[in-house]
């Protein structure tokens, strides 16, 4: 028993040096950083619809989400705002700038006979430091007549069947500085879309705001010092050291275990087989030692016993059976042992 609890301890040894292997693996693998930017993101866009003088409206223009007149529209004017909010001080730069475009559209399709496209509003490029908020505002006006006089001659020359839309689009770049001077690029639009080729304008002008909530990721970096690979080297040996204990101490235990089995097994045997000529003792009788005959097997003894017709007696102590057969001068003993225990 005392075997087993060594390797037991064992076992737990070699558990500790696979966790602290585990623990070193990590910590060799663990050889990069990686910056984070966690952000909300928001865009919205107001616009009026100003009018030509007439003698039908007493206000210059009409509010959003009404139905327009299109030969009373002279210009749209657009208020583009956009807020880029970080989770910490930030620097870098944000690129911006406008488009149009102009398309003409199968009717009830999605395909485009013609597409042109127009610089509303240059480029423009803003840097900034150690901020934890960017923002910037916009206005188009949009000259309304123009494009859609233009787009009703195309139909009108060609007699085609389509419709036309005038899309307004921000297209906005944020490049964000990282650990190790890497940069973090998002890019967002948000549009607003004029039908054109119409008596009425009876579709809703169409807007597509910015919402968001979400990060930015950087690239891995890697930090190759040599103490991350002493990390690895230190985790694979604690790891075959734990293996081989481990495996060791389960093999000793499992052996210890089937002789304990094999032990009993033959001890049950011979007391049920034997128990007529068998007395338990608990003592073994003195003996001369010059006269004491080891024999090697059970039927060894049982051999002498045939002959003086005397008790065998029997003794269990430590997980050894002592069988003694005494004879006058002469004592035969047979050891049944079991292995896993030193004498």
């Amino acid at each position: 028993m005392k075997k087993n609890l060594k390797f037991i301890c064992y076992i737990f040894i070699s558990i500790l040096l696979l966790g602290v292997s585990f623990l070193l693996f990590q910590k060799g693998m663990n050889n990069y950083t990686q910056d984070i930017v966690s952000y909300n993101e928001e865009s919205a866009i107001d616009y009026k619809v100003y009018l030509k003088e007439n003698s039908y409206f007493d206000s210059p223009y009409l509010d959003e989400n009404k139905v327009y007149i299109t030969s009373l529209i002279d210009y749209i004017d657009i208020d583009f705002t956009y807020d880029f909010k970080f989770d910490s001080y930030r620097s870098g730069k944000y690129v911006y700038y406008i488009k149009g475009v102009m398309s003409a559209n199968v009717s009830n399709t999605s395909k485009d006979y013609w597409q042109k496209s127009y610089d509303l509003l240059k480029t423009k490029e803003v840097k900034y430091n150690d901020l934890d908020k960017i923002n910037f505002s916009e206005n188009i006006k949009l000259d309304y007549q123009t494009y859609n006089d233009l787009l009703m001659k195309f139909k009108e020359e060609y007699k085609l069947a389509m419709d036309g839309v005038f899309k307004v689009i921000l297209y906005v770049e944020n490049y964000v500085e990282s650990v190790a001077g890497y940069e973090l690029k998002k890019t967002a639009t948000t549009s607003l879309e004029v039908p054109l080729t119409k008596a009425t304008i009876e579709v809703p002008i169409e807007i597509n705001e910015i919402n968001e909530k979400s990060e930015l990721f950087s690239d891995l970096i890697y930090d190759e010092s040599i103490i991350y690979v002493l990390f690895k080297i230190l985790s694979a040996i604690t790891l075959l050291i734990g293996l081989c204990l481990l495996g060791f101490s389960i093999f000793k235990i499992v052996r210890s275990l089937e002789k304990i089995s094999s032990y009993n097994k033959e001890l049950k045997k011979i007391l049920k087989t034997y128990d007529g000529i068998i007395v338990n003792v608990s003592k073994l009788p003195n003996y001369n030692n010059a006269n004491l005959i080891d024999v090697n097997s059970f039927n060894e003894l049982l051999d002498a016993h045939a002959e003086i017709r005397q008790p065998i007696s029997y003794l269990e102590s430590h997980k050894h059976a002592t069988f003694m057969l005494i004879n006058g001068q002469v004592t035969w003993r047979y050891v049944l042992r079991d292995n896993v225990y030193e004498k």
